[in-house]
Formats: C-alpha cells, sequence, structure tokens
C-alpha cells in the first residue's frame, strides 16, 4: 500500500496535478499522506533548492506552505546531512535550483541555498 501511495504521489507531483504544485523532473521523496514518514524514490539526482531545514517535521512543512516544495527527510538522500527534516523544491539542474533559491530569498527565506543529492 505505501508503495502504491508513493507511486501516485510521485506521478501527481511529476504532473502537477497535486494541488496546482510546480512540477519539477520529480521528487527525490514524498511526504506519505498517512504518516510523517519520507519515502525515498532510489536513483532520483540533481541540484535541490533548500528554504528551510529543522530537527522537527512543523517547521519544515510550514516552510512550504511560504516557499512551496515538499519536505524530504534528509536521511534518505545521499549528501545530505542525515537527521534533518528540509523544505525543499527539486531535483532540477543547478541553474534552476540555484534561481529557486534566489527567489525563495528575495521571499524572506535569507538563507535558502543549493545542494546536490540522490535518493537511496
Amino acid at each position: 500500500m505505501r508503495k502504491l501511495l508513493s507511486t501516485i504521489a510521485i506521478v501527481a507531483g511529476v504532473t502537477g496535478i497535486a494541488g496546482g504544485a510546480q512540477a519539477f523532473s520529480g521528487p527525490a521523496s514524498v511526504e506519505a499522506p498517512d504518516s510523517n514518514v519520507v519515502l525515498a524514490s532510489h536513483g532520483s539526482c540533481g541540484w535541490y533548492a533548500i528554504t528551510v531545514c529543522t530537527r522537527g517535521w512543523s517547521g519544515a512543512k510550514r516552510a512550504t506552505y511560504k516557499y512551496g516544495g515538499y519536505v524530504v527527510n534528509t536521511s534518505h538522500i545521499s549528501g545530505f546531512r542525515n537527521g534533518w527534516k528540509c523544505a525543499v523544491k527539486g531535483p532540477t539542474s543547478k541553474w534552476r535550483a540555484k534561481k529557486l533559491a534566489r527567489k525563495a530569498r528575495h521571499h524572506g527565506a535569507y538563507s535558502a541555498y543549493v545542494k546536490h543529492g540522490c535518493g537511496h
């Protein structure tokens, strides 16, 4: 069941039908609708625009309401430090991630940055 929900969420995110969300090349991980578990999509590599990282889910989730994107558990993405919940957009190209981070900084996420990672 969890695998089915993950597939549905990825398809919805890629096609942009999930609440008018902006479509990317595909999320590296998605938040399962029935829990706070983040399911990583194996092999999803690219650059991420990171707006906010916190130790808890609530702060990162609030950031998605303001800046868009979705929440990832960094323990599921190689290249990211384990144990954080981050509001991100991507994976995408480095150029696009830089543009998204710059836009987020302009709108108040002053510590927004870009980072490369792969779902595992």
